[in-house]
């Protein structure tokens, strides 16, 4: 999104609160913020947005506008800056993005949105750039890549508490976008498609044991054909996820399995395990494992060919200085195939390692 955009969505904001009196707005209006800084260098090759003689172009940055009409009707707003250091994908963002943009009616334990919101799915994609409720950098890339994080359309969600058990509940549908990046006859590109008649839900229980809780979502969608990464259209996009996730107060541990499937071009299996250790007051000391698997499905002779295209280890330490600013320090050991330069995936995968040291803030 152009500033010249977003400036007129701020005057346009502006102009609606004009005939309110100071005291209403201050009433209605919330603001809330994160913001996480990174610097990171890679060893042999450059991966995920990391060069070998390191960056601090790594950025994710929001402001949230939210506005409640009455108890049950609010209006959001969130404003968001992403950089990617050298990633291909960086062309794919402006300098500032509208994230969300929503109408939210509230019936009983039910709740409605309109517009561009966050899709239900995982445990965390609503929170996947907030790096202070995060142990490292970032949400884990084999399920939390770029794309496949709001809806333009609609998600219903209702809430069932039945004693020491929670259960939500959330259905959805629109379209959304995927991005990525593939190697062509002229090199690495980055690509972004857009994904139509989708419709998916979501299903999360809450435990009688505190903060343990497991999770399943699924969607379906149409995806229209792509010139630029030869990719045929289809209705049958697929995405499932299962997820499990235990925070309690000194220990923690959260899992999530993926499968995604695009007819006649590719399975694609990801997962990632993720533990933590509470060492002293706000100091986490965490450890991460993640992977994933795509197995060609075009014609022979690639078809059946399975690619692992990421094995990331992770140890990294956070610590609170309180619980809107979070330093943290990280180191990956990489093997596969999903790096930031052209890499024959018949060949022998590609070994790196990558360091981070991040800041996180947030209101």
């Amino acid at each position: 999104m152009s500033m010249k955009k977003v400036t007129w969505i701020i005057v346009l904001a502006g102009a609606l609160a004009q005939p309110l009196s100071a005291q209403s707005i201050g009433e209605r209006l919330t603001l809330h913020g994160f913001l996480t800084q990174a610097y990171a260098d890679a060893s042999d090759y450059p991966i995920f947005g990391i060069p070998q003689e390191g960056t601090s172009d790594l950025r994710a940055a929001a402001l949230q506008f939210g506005y409640r009409m009455s108890d049950d009707d609010k209006f959001v707003v969130q404003l968001s800056h992403t950089r990617l250091g050298t990633s291909q994908l960086a062309s794919l963002e402006g300098d500032v993005e509208l994230d969300w943009g929503f109408y939210q009616r509230r019936f009983g334990d039910a709740s409605l949105r309109v517009g561009k919101v966050p899709m239900p799915r995982g445990l965390f994609n609503e929170v996947r750039d907030v790096g202070t409720i995060l142990p490292f950098y970032r949400a884990p890339k084999t399920v939390y890549g770029e794309g496949v994080e709001t809806i333009d359309g609609a998600a219903l969600s209702y809430q069932v508490n039945a004693g020491d058990w929670g259960i939500e509940l959330g259905a959805y549908g629109g379209g959304f976008e995927i991005a990525g990046q593939t190697t062509l006859e002229s090199g690495l590109i980055a690509f972004e498609s857009r994904l139509t008649s989708a419709y998916g839900g979501q299903v999360i229980v809450n435990l009688p044991v505190p903060g343990v809780r497991v999770g399943a979502t699924g969607v379906k969608a149409s995806i229209s054909e792509s010139e630029e990464t030869y990719s045929p259209a289809t209705d049958g996009f697929y995405i499932w996820t299962a997820s499990f996730d235990a925070a309690l107060d000194r220990v923690s541990l959260t899992a999530e399995y993926e499968k995604a499937h695009q007819e006649n071009v590719v399975d694609y299996k990801a997962y990632y395990v993720r533990g933590g250790v509470r060492l002293a007051e706000g100091l986490w000391l965490n450890a991460q494992a993640e992977y994933n698997t795509n197995t060609l499905l075009a014609p022979a002779p690639v078809a059946g060919t399975d690619i692992d295209g990421i094995r990331d280890y992770a140890v990294g330490a956070s610590y609170a200085i309180h619980p809107g600013l979070v330093l943290k320090a990280e180191y990956h050991d990489f093997a596969g195939y999903e790096l930031d330069v052209p890499v024959d995936v018949f060949g022998p995968k590609a070994d790196d390692t990558y360091f981070i040291f991040s800041v996180a803030t947030a209101f």
